[in-house]
This record gives C-alpha cells, structure tokens and sequence, in this order.
C-alpha cells in the first residue's frame, strides 16, 4: 500500500533553475573568448528560462559568440554540432 509520495515541481523542493544557470554559466565561462563574469550568464539566462536544453545551448552560444571554441571540441567530444558540444562540456 502506498502510503504517501513526493514529487517536485520546479522550483517548490529544489530550485533548480537556479541550478541550471550556474552550470550554463561556468560553462560560458570556460568557453568564452572574452573575459566574463558568471552573473552576466546568468542574468542572460533569465531570457531562456523554461526553453529546451539544445535552444538554452544555441541561445548561449550565439549570445557569448562560442562557436569557435565549441567547433574545437566537437571531434573529442564525439558530436557534430556545438549545441551538443556544450552541452558535453556542462558541470555534472
């Protein structure tokens, strides 16, 4: 029998949009060409909130002009396009 079940709806248990912009944005940070702070990622971030995971990615990458340090990794990371590569190079 059960007895009682917890589930989480963003942002009642854990804040995870919270979350998710401080990941996006040490990985903005380590890939950008330009020196940038984390809160700027993160204030941008608030734009895309709620979207996709790959249209978050494509957003950032145009946004802080990542493509070219992406397309470097894209071999070692065995994907083919940067959204992908980005999304690799996210903190875990």
């Amino acid at each position: 029998m059960i007895r009682a079940m917890i589930f989480d709806l963003d942002g009642t248990l854990v804040q995870t949009e919270k979350l998710k912009a401080l990941s996006y944005a040490k990985a903005v940070v380590d890939l950008c060409p330009q020196d940038i702070q984390e809160t700027a990622v993160i204030e941008a971030f608030k734009e895309v909130v709620g979207l996709s995971r790959k249209e978050v990615a494509e957003w950032l990458i145009e946004r802080f002009h990542l493509h070219e340090s992406l397309w470097k990794r894209m071999e070692d990371l065995g994907v083919d396009t940067p959204w992908q590569a980005f999304i690799q190079v996210l903190p875990h």
